[in-house]
């Protein structure tokens, strides 16, 4: 036994471990269960995926408004009575029941469920 490095212990565990028979059987078992609960895991989450019912894509209807500019149709105005015609007009479509979805610098782009 002079030869042979003896078992040093660090922080409660031995750094040089003497392997035992039983040893590479464990570690076969770990690696099996840890297959088996990963191969279970993957099934679960696959099968859970499956049964969400699918959302359905909502249908929708689209209309399409010009912005209305006071200054076009009665000559130069306060843009106080440009934002109230626009207001008015948004709040017509809302009481329609339509969403503005977008707006550009001519149009105004609504939507609404079908």
């Amino acid at each position: 036994m002079l030869g042979l490095p003896k078992p040093v212990s660090v922080y409660g565990t031995s750094i040089l471990k003497p392997v035992t028979g039983d040893q590479p059987m464990k570690n076969r078992r770990q690696m099996w269960t840890v297959g088996v609960l990963l191969l279970v895991f993957v099934a679960w989450t696959g099968y859970a995926q499956g049964q969400r019912p699918s959302p359905a894509s909502p249908a929708w209807e689209y209309h399409v408004d010009p912005v209305p500019l006071v200054s076009e149709q009665y000559g130069i105005q306060p843009p106080a009575q440009e934002a109230a015609l626009m207001q008015r007009l948004l709040n017509q479509r809302a009481t329609e029941g339509w969403e503005l979805a977008a707006v550009d610098a001519s149009y105004f782009y609504f939507r609404r469920s079908k």
